[in-house]
Parts: C-alpha cells; structure tokens; sequence
C-alpha cells in the first residue's frame, strides 16, 4: 500500500533537485549492453552445472551438491538482482512500488547470506579432506540437510530488510517523488549484530577439532605387552642360532673332509679277489659309502647340530 508522507506539507514547494525523469537512451544502451553478457554468461554457466549435476547420478556427492548449491544462489542473484538495480538506476523515481521496495533488499540480503553460508559449508568440508583426512566427513543427508539450513538461515536473517522498509511518496508543487526507505534506527543496529554474530560462526566451522587423547585401558597395555614379549622371544631364538652356527661351523667342515678322504682311501685300495671275506668287506664298505652319499646333506648339516 502507497503510503503519502504526511508529516510535512510539500505541495507549496517546488522540487529542490533537478528534475530529469529517467536518464539519456545512450546511457541506457551502455549499461545494458556492459550487463548483458555477464548475466548471460552466469545464467548459461550455472545452468550448466545444475543440469549435469541433476542428469548424472554419480556426480551427486555432498561436495558436488554444495556446489550446486552455490550455482543456484548465483542464477537466482542473476535473475532478480541486475533486473532491480538497472529499473532503480534508470529512473529518478523508484519505479518497482511497494512490492519492490519490500522484496529487492530482502532477495539481495538473503541470496549474499546464503552464498556466504554455502561458502563455509564448502570450505569445511575442503578443510576436513585436505587438511583432516582422519575426521568424519560430510555425508550425502548431511550435505542436504546444509542446504536446508543455508537457505533457511539466509531468508530468516534477511528478514528485517522487509519489516523495516516502506515505500513513500511525497507530493511537490512540480514533481511526484516515490521512493523506498529504511528505519535508520532499527537496520543499522541490525547490521552490526549481523556481522559481529556471524564472525563466531564462521570461527567455529574454520577452527579445526582437536583430537582427543585416548585413555590407556588395561586390556591394551596387557595386550602391548604381551606383542613385546614375543618379539624379544623371537629376537633371541634368532641371535641363538646364529651363534650356535658360527660355533659349530669348523667342525662340520672338517668332518666332512675327513668322510672324504675315507672314502677315497677305501676305494683306492687293492684287495685280493680270492679272499671271500674280503670281497665281502669291500663291497659292504662301497654300500655303506653308497649310504653316507644319501645322507650327507641331512646328517652333516650345520642345522642340526643347533
């Protein structure tokens, strides 16, 4: 509702300012034209992200979605903001009435808080896959659950910009004036709360969690023990067996030289094929020799002497 300011009779007046109605078509063409291709290039960029994150259901992960989040913030801002500011700044009068009035500072306020919001939320869950690996990350219902949050949070603190904003009109002797204004002694304040009420926020989400210390139970430090004591078990049948190789390896080196010399000397030697008996111990010397061969490997090992 159009509300005529009635505390100050204006109609004897003439304007105090120029009167110039809405600004040279040159003008406009410039500004539109420097306007255009970033609103453009926005809307076809964010629209891009959103449909192919919408389309593939493998790129939806809580970081994914985040930033679909920010890309949404960023084309309702294009959409709605440039559209206000260029009517606002083309016109000496403020052309958007009462609605206008009550919902251009309210959308701008609550799309820059929501963005703001989403930023922080993306920048925790940067800071606990770089920086705290071991931390619990940000699930898929957790992620949609801040957005949830983002916006909501964003248009309930934007809501002053609504309540404490009214759209006037003041009557002269040559000119109509319509024009939007603000409580100056409720946003200010309102403003000052805001940003000293978000630094705490945004400490709280960037301060990194402190690990905390595990407590020392029984059942571990039993458990520790027990893995050292077997390890130094371990570590000292090895060092035994070493030694006991090192110490008995000479003397079975020099059995093993003296079972081959024997055998070489048993079969070097010449017995008469008319003696039956010695036949018979010769041919079981070259059995038992036979027999040594076999197991020589196992019965002059070093290993078995440990």
């Amino acid at each position: 509702m159009s509300l005529t300011d009635v505390d100050q009779d204006f109609s004897k007046f003439e304007f105090p300012r120029e009167i110039w109605g809405r600004i040279a078509e040159w003008e406009v063409v410039l500004k539109v034209t420097t306007f255009l291709p970033i609103i453009v290039f926005g809307l076809v960029g964010n629209g891009f992200m959103l449909s192919i994150i919408y389309r593939n259901r493998v790129l939806r992960t809580p970081t994914n979605l985040l930033i679909a989040n920010m890309a949404a913030a960023d084309l309702a801002t294009l959409i709605f903001c440039p559209a206000m500011f260029m009517v606002n700044d083309f016109f000496q009068n403020y052309e958007l009435q009462e609605l206008g009035c009550k919902t251009e500072g309210f959308l701008l306020g609550a799309l820059l808080l929501t963005a703001v919001m989403n930023l922080v939320a993306v920048s925790y869950d940067r800071l606990t896959a770089i920086v705290l690996p071991r931390e619990a990350r940000l699930t898929l219902r957790g992620a949609k659950i801040v957005l949830c949050l983002t916006w909501v949070f964003g248009f309930s603190l934007s809501l002053p910009l609504m309540i404490y904003r009214q759209y006037r009109v003041r009557i002269w002797k040559n000119f109509i004036e319509k024009y939007c204004t603000e409580n100056t002694s409720v946003l200010p304040m309102y403003w000052h709360v805001l940003i000293s009420g978000m630094t705490p926020v945004l400490r709280f989400f960037c301060k990194p969690p402190q690990k905390k210390k595990k407590k020392k139970t029984r059942h571990g430090s039993i458990k520790n023990g027990a893995r050292r004591l077997s390890q130094k078990i371990e570590t000292c049948e090895t060092r035994r067996k070493s030694t006991m190789s090192t110490i008995f390896r000479p003397f079975v080196v020099r059995i093993e030289e003296d079972t081959e010399n024997t055998k070489v000397g048993m079969l070097s030697t010449k017995m008469e094929p008319s003696d039956a008996t010695s036949g018979f111990i010769v041919s079981n010397m070259i059995l038992n020799n036979e027999n040594i061969d076999k197991k020589k490997d196992n019965s002059l090992n070093s290993e078995n002497f440990i």
